[in-house]
């Protein structure tokens, strides 16, 4: 089984309009749900004492003090600029001091249980000795953690740069209309102290109860959750097609440049080829990069030109196994917005043995007209899979928390599945099922089991 997983950061400028601040406790909202816990914030009266308690029930009887945990303004990273241990804690610390006062509230709760409904009540005493309990009557406020997390291929990280001097501290939600939970962070903590930063990755699937996987076009709701100048929230929304392109109206992505390669399965001997495309919105006038080729897998390679801008380009070997694809732009044309670049041909050698390639560009330099070179690349790696004599099995957890297991191998060809529940000494292979396989490939789905570690395993017979 082969996987990866790429980053993706982009940064977005957020405004906001006046509004007033909220006394007592208000804007409560369960936020940053995960399998073992959640964090809840809210508006509370400036340099108040705000505790949390959280219960099994929405009556308040079972009160879970002890099985679960609870940290109060918990702070990731604090300022990523700050290497010694001292100013990272007293800088934790300032910021934290900050959020209090700003009158903010956060919360987060740990040592839960996956998939499980939890409820919760705050309670504050202001500096006057005045308590606010929220909610004031009725049922308690439900939040279901989730039921597992999910392997992110492509996990994408936000910046929101907020508007103001003053804005270190304050408490910003992010969500979408398919997450159930919203995300929380709080400017300064791993990022500027104008910035806050966000792993989309984190948002959570209405469906399945796991990590959402992006594809297609999100809106997100961006708001500052306290502060003089919080309360209008800022929508922005982002494009994330295959191979995570990006283009959106309302993301400045004028110094942004995304390369991305196609996947294809080949058995060994044949040839194919990946299609390489980018996204940008500002005018690239000259490309290149570095590619990386295993050795003794593929032969022959040659680009091919796609793009009309496009008037040569080469693809030379620097060293055995790294080669240099260099893109000449006919005279006063650039490369803008979404297309196909060009394709990599090539031959897979028939002497070789089963493998999942990953194929990333790498070293990428890309000039705009003015001479400077684009601040912010991004590449998605292509996947190549070869099938010669020996099978390949590469297992997924799809987002509805099903685990689905390919089987590549050659057609005609049977084949034995086995499972084990552990890979110890003494290993013991029991057998599922008998595959015949009518293609190159085969998806089985909805593997249930008991059991939450699973192991696979594939053998040809004889024929």
């Amino acid at each position: 089984m082969s996987c990866f997983k790429r980053v993706g950061m982009f940064i977005l400028a957020m405004t906001w309009a006046n509004s007033a601040f909220a006394v007592g406790i208000s804007d409560v909202e369960a936020v940053n749900v995960t399998p073992s816990g959640f964090s809840v914030a809210a508006r509370v009266t400036s340099q108040s004492i705000t505790d949390i308690s959280v219960y099994a029930d929405a009556d308040g009887k079972t009160n879970l003090a002890g099985l679960v945990g609870v940290e109060y303004y918990p702070v990731n990273t604090g300022s990523p600029g700050f290497l010694n241990s001292y100013d990272q804690r007293q800088k934790k610390a300032g910021l934290v001091l900050k959020t209090k006062s700003s009158g903010l509230f956060l919360a987060r709760v740990s040592l839960a249980q996956p998939g499980t409904t939890y409820y919760y009540r705050l309670h504050s005493v202001a500096t006057n000795g005045a308590e606010s309990i929220w909610p004031l009557s009725g049922k308690l406020p439900p939040v279901t953690t989730a039921s597992a997390n999910s392997f992110v291929a492509r996990a994408k990280q936000l910046v929101v740069e907020l508007p103001g001097t003053n804005v270190e501290g304050l408490i910003v939600t992010l969500g979408t209309a398919q997450a159930p939970y919203r995300l929380a962070s709080v400017a300064g903590d791993g990022a500027p102290t104008n910035q806050v930063f966000f792993n989309l990755s984190e948002l959570l699937s209405g469906a399945g109860g796991t990590n959402l996987d992006f594809l297609g076009s999100h809106e997100f709701r961006v708001e500052a959750l306290g502060g003089p100048d919080a309360g209008s929230p800022n929508l922005y929304t982002l494009a994330f097609p295959p191979g995570f392109n990006v283009g959106s109206p309302s993301f400045d992505t004028l110094n942004l440049l995304t390369l991305t390669f196609g996947s294809t399965v080949l058995s060994a001997g044949q040839s194919g080829l990946l299609p390489i495309t980018y996204g940008t919105r500002g005018a690239i006038s000259s490309l290149s990069f570095t590619l990386d080729i295993p050795a003794n897998r593929l032969t022959n390679l040659v680009l091919q030109p796609l793009a009309a801008a496009i008037q040569s380009v080469s693809l030379v070997a620097v060293t055995p196994t790294r080669s240099l694809a260099t893109f000449v732009l006919r005279p006063g044309q650039t490369l803008q917005g979404t297309q196909e670049l060009a394709n990599l041909s090539f031959n897979t050698l028939s002497a070789q043995s089963s493998a999942i390639l990953r194929l990333l560009p790498a070293n990428i330099i890309a000039v705009k007209p003015d001479s400077s070179q684009v601040g912010e690349v991004l590449a998605e790696p292509g996947q190549l899979t070869i099938v010669a004599d020996g099978p390949l099995l590469v297992a997924n957890l799809e987002a509805n928390v099903v685990r689905t297991l390919t089987l590549y191998g050659k057609p005609g060809a049977n084949y034995q599945m086995q499972y084990s529940y552990s890979l110890q000494s003494p290993l013991v292979w029991s057998n599922w099922t008998t595959v015949s396989l009518s293609a190159i490939s085969q998806t089985f789905s909805a593997l249930s089991t008991t059991n939450p570690t699973v192991f696979f395993n594939a053998r040809q017979l004889s024929p």
